[in-house]
Order: structure tokens, then C-alpha cells, then sequence
């Protein structure tokens, strides 16, 4: 892989980012994500003559050109030329002639200012003449800190599991993966996070394996996902959306995504039906466990004190392998005892009466989910 540096001034990188001959948004980068202060900061640093970190972009054999890292910091300057947000002029250290135009837009700014933006010098890095897994890993590596999440990073490497995630996550949005649905988006791969979760899951066959974000890497930079798992991890999605029906009946977070998904295909292997009001009467019964008397009329105590526990723990991480056991198993326990039928030959239905609400529930789930070795087989 070769690399040639050249600076080159705002106005040009401008220039070529509207004209389009530069593409700021590749397969391997994140959508748009910096805040308001981050992008008025930039603007801030480039007025004030400082250091800008250099631009990394990607040459193709036909001269296409896409930034590798940089997107953020390009997209801001094209937002502020552009005019979709204005200048903080008070940021410390305070300099007088800058916050003499606070609030002031960049049309709005003084020849002389806006000169000083656009002939701001920037380093841009070209790569050329490389293999297909070099500028990726590049990416990833430019990357190790705290400013990208583990899923944000993964998305960078170069390879068949990325690739396969990123297309069953095109295929289950809008429906069922959408903010409105979910509850929380995929502005930072977080649903490529959970699906490649759930799609090493499947591939392993066992929810007992510590899914670390270094084993995710690992099987991204090496890895590929059978057709079945991805079968599989699709069905699972689409009969979500079936339950859900184009309404926010429950706000998800990462961890009970990831469980819900491994719930639906437990039932979809064993061809167990489950009925269009579950998710309805699950969150009726987890709204009933906080009630004063840990139960209603229609939900029982014992009912109560399972969904209790998968609720404590639904905040947990989605890497905490007893929270994924825990939920997963409440999860067939208030299927079975609400609808009489069961992903397995255990009789789930009677554990779920036999338990006391007063008691230790938690310890008594676990004691179910280490004597069924619940998870050891998916």
C-alpha cells in the first residue's frame, strides 16, 4: 500500500466534496453523529490557525476517491460553509475577535474571516496500490480509542461476517429495526451490534460463550456466518416485526433485543406458534411486578416475581452471560405458563406455578437454568 501526503486547503476539500468526486460515506464508515459542540469546536480550532488531524482517503483503480478517516470533520466543514450552524464565538480560551461573531453564520462572517476558513490548510493522506483488507484495517487501527464503540470499529474490518451483517440489517429496516419500533436507533451500528450477536450465537450453538467485543473482532477479521444462521437470524427478525405490527410496544435496549431475537428463533426451530399478544401480556405482566402487591388479578404473583427478575436483569450488558441466561429463560418461562405451550420438553409451565413470589426467585431460576443446562444448545 502506498501513501502520498499533500495539503490542501478547506476551499478544495470543499470543492470536491460538493462536486462529488469525493464520497463521504463508503460502506465501512459511520452515518453522521458529531453533536453541536464537537462540529463548533472544529470550526473554532480552523479560526483560531490550529492542528486539524489529517484526512485519510482511498484511491480506487479508477480514481474514485472516498474518505477512509476523516468523514466527521469533512462533513462538519461542508455543514458550516453550507450554513446549517453557527459560530460559537465564546469557546475557551476566549478570544475577543471570535466572539465578536458568536451566533453568526459563515455567510454572515467578514471576508477577511471566511478567507481565513477556507484557506486553512489541511493533510490529507491518499492511499494507493493496496490490497482489498489494507485501507480497512487501516481504518481500524487509526481507531483504537474511545471515540468509536466496538461495533463502530468492527464495521471497519474487512470481510465476509461484516458483510453479511451489514445485509440482514438492511433487510430487516425499516421493519422491524427502526427507532420508532425498537426504541433506540442504529446511529452507532447498534443493531449490527445485537444482530452480530445474535448471529454468533447461532453459529457457536450456545448462549454460554462470553461474547467479548476481542471474539467479535476476531471472528469478523476471520470468520463467516453459514447460510442457516443467517436464515435463521432473519426469521427470527421478521417475527418480531410480525408481533410488533408497526406499533412501540416495548422500548428495547441492546441486551432484550439480543434476547427476543433468541427467544423467536428458539420457537421458529421447534415450529411452536406464539401468540400475535405475547409481547403485549409480557410488558402487562412486567408493569404488574412493580405494582404494590407484586401481582394483579389477571398476572399472578409467581408470573410477577419471573418478569421482575427478567427486568433487573434487562439493564445488565448484553455480554453478561448469567443476565443472557436469566432473560432467555424467563422468557420461555412466561410463554409457557401463559399460553400452555413450550420450546422444550421441560415442563416449564409447572416450574413457573411452583415458584414462590416471596421467595428467592433469581436464586431459584438459576438453580432451574444450571440443572436444565439451559443455553447449551441453540
Amino acid at each position: 500500500m502506498r501513501l502520498k501526503r499533500s495539503d490542501l486547503e478547506v476551499e478544495v476539500l470543499y470543492n470536491r466534496i460538493t462536486r462529488g468526486d469525493l464520497d463521504l460515506q463508503p460502506d465501512y464508515q459511520r452515518g453522521e453523529v458529531w453533536d453541536s459542540n464537537r462540529r463548533q469546536r472544529l470550526v473554532d480550532t480552523i479560526l483560531r490557525d490550529w492542528y486539524v488531524p489529517a484526512i485519510h482517503v482511498v484511491e480506487d483503480g479508477t480514481g474514485a476517491e472516498s474518505v477512509l478517516d476523516g468523514q466527521q470533520r469533512l462533513r462538519t466543514i461542508q455543514a458550516f460553509i453550507d450554513g446549517e450552524f453557527r459560530l460559537n464565538g465564546k469557546i475557551d480560551p476566549f478570544r475577543g475577535d471570535l466572539a465578536e461573531y458568536d451566533g453568526k453564520r459563515f455567510k454572515q462572517l467578514p471576508e477577511a474571516w471566511r478567507k481565513r476558513f477556507m484557506r486553512f490548510q489541511i493533510t490529507v493522506v491518499t492511499l494507493t496500490d493496496y490490497d482489498p483488507a489494507e485501507p480497512a484495517e487501516l481504518f481500524f487501527r487509526l481507531n483504537q480509542q474511545y471515540t468509536l464503540t466496538p461495533p463502530e470499529k468492527r464495521n471497519a474490518l474487512f470481510g465476509d461476517a461484516r458483510d453479511q451483517v451489514k445485509k440482514l440489517v438492511a433487510e430487516l429496516s425499516p421493519d422491524p429495526l427502526a427507532k420508532e419500533l425498537i426504541g433506540f436507533s442504529n446511529g452507532r451500528l447498534a443493531y449490527d451490534d445485537v444482530l452480530a450477536r445474535v448471529c454468533i450465537a447461532f453459529q457457536e450453538g450456545n448462549l454460554r460463550r462470553q461474547l467479548s467485543n476481542a471474539y467479535i473482532e476476531d471472528f469478523y477479521r476471520n470468520g463467516k456466518f453459514s447460510d442457516e444462521v443467517m436464515e435463521r437470524a432473519y426469521a427470527a427478525g421478521r417475527k418480531l416485526g410480525d408481533l410488533l405490527g408497526g406499533e412501540k410496544v416495548v422500548r428495547f435496549n441492546k441486551a432484550t433485543l439480543f434476547s427476543w431475537m433468541v427467544f423467536l428463533d428458539a420457537l421458529n426451530l421447534r415450529s411452536v406458534d406464539v401468540e400475535p399478544t405475547f409481547i403485549r401480556d409480557f410488558e402487562a405482566v412486567r408493569a404488574g411486578a412493580y405494582q404494590s402487591d407484586g401481582g394483579t388479578s389477571a398476572f399472578p404473583g409467581h408470573l410477577a416475581a419471573v418478569a421482575k427478575t427478567y427486568s433487573d436483569r434487562a439493564s445488565y450488558r448484553v455480554l453478561d452471560v448469567t443476565s443472557v441466561l436469566l432473560r432467555d429463560f424467563a422468557l420461555h418461562l412466561l410463554h409457557a405458563a401463559l399460553t400452555g405451550a413450550s420450546s422444550r420438553q421441560d415442563d416449564l409451565h409447572t416450574f413457573a406455578m411452583s415458584l414462590d413470589p416471596n421467595g428467592e426467585v433469581e436464586e431459584e431460576m438459576w438453580a432451574a437454568v444450571e440443572r436444565l443446562h439451559w443455553g447449551t444448545e441453540l
